[in-house]
């Protein structure tokens, strides 16, 4: 009796397989960078038309294309077809990165640093991913200039015309006594 009860949890644990028919990409049909980002999108996918896959594996591939840096957004959708199931990869591109905008406006940063810092980012599709290591650049600048209570936030908004803000918290200490 044991032994059953152990093949019908592996029999229930395997997931059903399905068939993939067709792959395709949608949403980056106004995007200045459709072209790339489709082909980025397709590479990060393990999932081939004629691959059998769980839906498990569907998720990961999904996660995949998320994880990447380079989408808002990223959803399947499924569709039977006659040759097996059509996925429909309905993606939400980052904008184009036009400006950094800093809250408050008064920073000890400059504005010639943040150029420096950004200047290989602008006019190309924002990654976020990349824009997280920029986050480290200017974090590290503050570091070396004495103002390691420096905290930064954001993305706080990310708009379509591809401005993005952050929240650069300086740090004073101010008040300290010490006695002897």
């Amino acid at each position: 009796a044991e032994a059953d009860d152990i093949k019908n949890k592996k029999d229930s644990s395997q997931e059903k397989r399905v068939l993939i028919s067709e792959i395709l990409i949608e949403g980056l049909e106004d995007h200045p960078d459709k072209e790339r980002l489709k082909i980025v999108a397709y590479d990060l996918m393990v999932i081939r038309p004629g691959s059998k896959v769980t839906q498990e594996e569907v998720k990961k591939d999904l996660d995949r294309i998320y994880s990447s840096g380079w989408f808002a957004g990223a959803r399947i959708e499924s569709l039977q077809s006659p040759l097996g199931v059509k996925l429909l990869i309905k993606v939400e591109p980052n904008p184009i990165l036009n400006d950094i905008q800093i809250l408050p406006v008064s920073k000890k940063i400059s504005n010639d640093k943040l150029t420096k810092i950004f200047d290989n980012d602008y006019g190309k599709t924002l990654n976020l991913n990349i824009l997280q290591i920029r986050i480290k650049e200017i974090k590290e600048w503050y570091t070396s200039n004495g103002y390691s209570l420096v905290r930064i936030s954001g993305p706080s908004r990310v708009t379509k015309e591809g401005i993005v803000q952050l929240n650069i918290q300086e740090g004073i200490v101010s008040g300290i006594e010490i006695n002897f």
